[in-house]
């Protein structure tokens, strides 16, 4: 783990978990002629405690390049140990055709 001074634990910035959503992959698609910031991803909704084995996508609005910085990082780090799971590598067509089409 890093190293910084030892200062006072904050709380983190953004929490994402499993509980209703297995995420898979994700994109930003905003342009300089945007006036707000666009993360599209790919899931699997999560119901009962488990996967269900089909994909779907979402698309998250930000107003601030902050905002949605964090967001995208999260969400990309946690995508990619997903997508390495046994459920993620069971859709893996799924997460190259996202990846095609949202260029």
């Amino acid at each position: 783990m890093k190293e910084n001074k030892k200062e006072a634990i904050k709380k983190p910035i953004l929490t994402l978990n499993s509980a209703t959503k297995f995420y898979l992959a994700t994109r930003e698609l905003t342009n300089e002629e945007d006036d707000l910031f666009f993360i599209i991803s790919l899931f699997m909704p999560v119901k009962n405690g488990g996967v269900v084995f089909q994909v779907f996508t979402e698309i998250l609005t930000f107003e601030d390049a902050n905002s949605a910085n964090v967001y995208y990082q999260t969400l990309s780090k946690y995508c990619a140990v997903n997508a390495k799971s046994q459920n993620g590598q069971s859709v893996e067509g799924a997460i190259k055709d996202f990846y095609a089409y949202t260029k």
